[in-house]
C-alpha cells in the first residue's frame, strides 16, 4: 500500500468515526438526556420532582417531604424509557372514545410531566371514566409510568419512608 493510499486511510477513519456518531444521535440512538431534562410525577400518595430534587408523600397529617437526587444513570434509565414509549408523541390527556364506558371509584389521575425532546409537556390520564380503546391506547404511558415509579422506588431514601397510611378505597 502506498504512503498516499495510507495517508488517505488514516485521515477517512477519524471522518467515518463522527459521522457514524452524528447519525446515531440523529436517529435517537443518543443514551444520554439533554441538557436541564427534568420530570415530574404524580400519584395519589406519591409526588416525585427531579428539578426541585424532591420526594412527597402523602399521610394522614399531611405532605411530607424529603430531598432525593437520582444519580445520572438512573435518569439516563428514565430518559430511555421515555424514548422507547415515545413520550413526545403521547396525548396530552387520555379520553374515552366510545359510548360504552367503564366508571371507576376511587379514581386516580397519573401526571407525568417532562421536557423530554426539548420541549415542556404535561400527559395526564384519569381512570375515572375510561373505554377500551382508551385503555388500550393509554397504556404505554401507564407502562412508562410504572418503570419511573420502580427507578424511584428503589432509592435508598425513599425506601426509609414509612408506607402512606391514607388507603383509598
Amino acid at each position: 500500500m502506498s504512503k498516499h493510499l495510507k495517508m488517505k486511510c488514516y485521515l477517512l477513519a477519524p471522518v467515518l468515526l463522527m459521522a457514524l456518531c452524528l447519525g446515531m444521535h440523529s436517529y435517537g440512538f443518543s443514551q444520554s438526556p439533554e441538557k436541564d431534562f427534568f420530570i415530574s410525577i404524580e400519584s395519589a400518595n406519591d409526588r416525585y420532582y427531579s428539578q426541585k430534587q424532591s420526594f412527597k408523600r402523602l399521610y394522614q397529617r399531611g405532605l411530607e417531604e424529603i430531598g432525593i437526587s437520582l444519580t445520572a444513570s438512573e435518569m439516563s434509565e428514565i430518559h430511555a424509557a421515555m424514548r422507547k414509549f415515545q413520550f413526545d408523541k403521547m396525548p396530552l390527556n387520555y379520553t374515552p372514545k366510545s359510548d360504552y364506558h367503564t366508571l371507576t371509584t376511587p379514581s386516580f389521575t397519573y401526571t407525568l410531566t417532562s421536557n423530554f425532546g426539548g420541549v415542556p409537556r404535561k400527559v395526564i390520564y384519569n381512570n375515572r371514566i375510561t373505554d377500551p380503546e382508551m385503555e388500550a391506547e393509554a397504556a404505554p404511558f401507564l407502562e412508562l409510568y410504572r418503570n419511573i415509579w420502580r427507578i424511584i422506588y428503589a432509592n435508598k431514601e425513599v425506601q426509609k419512608l414509612q408506607q402512606s397510611d391514607v388507603f383509598w378505597e
